[in-house]
């Protein structure tokens, strides 16, 4: 070989060496394999969807990425050392928003209920944009999908999350914060003895399932405090409880809270109404012995209303809206569904809404009704029965029918969707 192609071989390599070492190749042109020079090493599952709820179970993540979909890259710390301190801020900026959101649930929830010790309990902790929840619930099987206790809490979160979305929709707010906490505060408790402990440590002796606490405090758990749940307690029966007694929360303390300003048909109406919507049918009721003692009457609240008023027994409003809460029968309670209903549909949530806020103001029914159908209550009574007999009639049913089976149908399709959402 002659010298001179040689040299030629020799002075290239040290000008691609050169070039190799010089800072703005290396600042511009050499990537990062792991990376792309973004600091950032994508992590699945949650590359594509991160998890933005603060939820005190990130922390423990198998992936170590605190469901952000990346964990800074210091594989090519030298390639791109700015990128990775970024990155690096970030992920700990996180990190600390995390643990201190747990601290202070810590302290606000699980020793003050439980004292030292509590961590035993395993208590989940999760934030929403609506919604605060506690919960010591255990995993189940839901539509045939095995969650465990964490990812249960996940999905009641979203779960109660469309509950208000429909409450929304029955007065007709965008949005409504709580004046006191900004989100509902919800309890959910796995096991008897947490339930007790909590009823009396956050808002004294409280009457399963229900603690207000001034409206802004639902505690509930899958058992009875006395004797436990019958074995066909399942997680579909929690779900109605949850959402029966969610919309009264959202009831309570919509506009300020104000004590005995409702009449028990409207109180339990509106939960019923929503909870018709939601599953078609309505499992739920204020007095413990309710549900079974009405299972058999659960669906088709249509057809019930009309043979009702074709029989002539429904009770006039002058006479039902003294009615105190454990004394309303099965029928009272069916015709305080047909008169939300009737309501919604003569007016909207707006009129629903001027009702709600009449009540609160004055706790006088019949200035409710004045101020927002412009209608005394025997009108109201009369009108309402007059579209009832019309509205529920048999030449209506099958399209009631129709109604309904959308309505589970859209029901699970959205509790699948939420399954398919849940971490690990």
């Amino acid at each position: 070989m002659s010298r001179t192609p040689l040299l030629s071989v020799i002075s290239l390599l040290v000008l691609c060496a050169a070039l190799l070492t010089s800072p703005g190749f290396a600042e511009e042109d050499r990537k990062c394999r792991h990376c792309d020079n973004t600091g950032k090493i994508p992590v699945k599952p949650f590359d594509e969807t991160p998890d933005m709820l603060l939820d005190s179970e990130r922390l423990n993540y198998p992936s170590g990425d605190l469901g952000l979909g990346w964990k800074p890259c210091e594989r090519g710390e030298d390639i791109h050392p700015e990128a990775t301190e970024a990155a690096k801020s970030e992920f700990e900026a996180v990190r600390k928003k995390l643990e201190t959101f747990l601290e202070e649930r810590q302290r606000a929830y699980d020793f003050l209920i439980f004292g030292p010790g509590y961590e035993k309990h395993e208590v989940n902790h999760i934030e929403t944009e609506n919604h605060r929840v506690v919960s010591t619930l255990e995993g189940c099987r839901i539509f045939r999908k095995s969650i465990t206790g964490h990812q249960r809490t996940r999905l009641y979160c979203m779960r109660v999350e469309d509950c208000y979305s429909y409450f929304r929709e029955l007065l007709a707010i965008p949005d409504y914060k709580p004046s006191v906490y900004g989100k509902y505060q919800l309890l959910m408790w796995g096991k008897v003895d947490q339930q007790l402990k909590a009823s009396n440590k956050m808002v004294g002796n409280t009457q399963y399932p229900l603690a207000t606490g001034n409206a802004r405090l639902l505690t509930i758990t899958p058992f009875e405090p006395q004797g436990g749940r019958p074995a066909g307690y399942s997680d579909d029966r929690l779900h109605h409880d949850v959402v029966h007694n969610m919309v009264h929360i959202y009831c309570e303390e919509w506009d300020g809270w104000v004590d005995g300003c409702f009449p028990m048909w409207f109180y339990e109406g509106v939960s019923h109404w929503i909870e018709y919507r939601t599953f078609a049918r309505v499992a739920s009721y204020c007095t413990d012995e309710g549900g079974e003692l009405h299972s058999a009457r659960d669906k088709h609240w249509e057809r019930l209303v009309y043979k009702l008023l074709k029989k002539g027994k429904d009770t006039p409003l002058l006479q039902l809206s003294p009615v105190k809460i454990q004394d309303l029968d099965f029928d009272m309670r069916l015709k305080g569904w047909a008169l939300v209903d009737w309501m919604f549909h003569q007016g909207g949530g707006e009129k629903i809404r001027t009702f709600l806020k009449v009540l609160k103001k004055s706790k006088n029914e019949a200035q409710a009704w004045r101020d927002s159908f412009g209608l005394t209550m025997q009108e109201a009574d009369d009108k309402w029965k007059e579209w009832a007999i019309e509205h529920y009639s048999p030449r209506n049913w099958q399209k009631f029918d129709k109604e309904n089976d959308e309505r589970v149908k859209k029901f699970e399709e959205r509790q699948l969707e939420l399954l398919g959402q849940l971490p690990y």
